[in-house]
């Protein structure tokens, strides 16, 4: 029952994470790019936006703590 409560609670954090929200939409654009009729040079870059968000967020909770 202990683990099923810390499971619980590591899912509720990482669903409350903006880091984790950044990287699943990144996951998400690249693999659903095509399917979208995204153009790949327009994937990359919202890719790499999104690596910036997670450094930036990364950068902002290190100084919070």
């Amino acid at each position: 029952m202990f683990k099923k409560w810390i499971l619980t609670q590591t899912i509720k954090k990482a669903l409350s994470s903006r880091k984790f929200l950044y990287t699943v939409a990144g996951i998400v654009v690249q693999l659903l790019s095509d399917t979208w009729g995204v153009d790949p040079e327009v994937s990359t870059n919202i890719l790499y936006s999104l690596i910036a968000l997670v450094i930036g967020q990364g950068v902002a909770d290190a100084r919070k703590a």
